[in-house]
């Protein structure tokens, strides 16, 4: 025979089950509390530092890009002048390179005109 003081055993189970609910929630309500008293900086102060930082970290970049912008074109000017002074170099040695073969070619006709006079 059963016991009348003995509880059956779904109720038991459901008594668990209230107690581990209960644990839950109380528990859920005190994290809760717990992280907004503990919490470094509240929301708002949160996202004005957030929207600071970004706005910092936008002006460096535009400082490093522009000063990267302003080093390509000091490296192009510097690259553009060289080749311009190489070119004129070269230049300047093809009419020299120029002037030698019209003396030579000069000279050649003189001399062939010379040997033609002579025969």
């Amino acid at each position: 025979m059963k016991d009348q003081n003995e509880v059956p055993a779904v109720k038991r189970n459901e008594s668990h089950a209230q107690t581990a609910l209960a644990g839950l929630v109380i528990g859920s309500l005190a994290g809760a509390g717990a992280m907004l008293l503990l919490a470094p900086t509240s929301g708002k102060q949160l996202r004005t530092e957030l929207a600071g930082r970004t706005i910092e970290l936008r002006d460096r970049a535009l400082e490093t890009a522009e000063g990267s912008a302003a080093l390509t074109q000091a490296k192009t000017r510097e690259l553009t002048d060289r080749l311009r002074g190489k070119a004129s170099e070269l230049n300047l040695q093809g009419k020299h390179l120029l002037a030698r073969q019209l003396q030579r070619v000069a000279a050649a006709a003189a001399a062939g005109g010379k040997a033609i006079e002579d025969s």
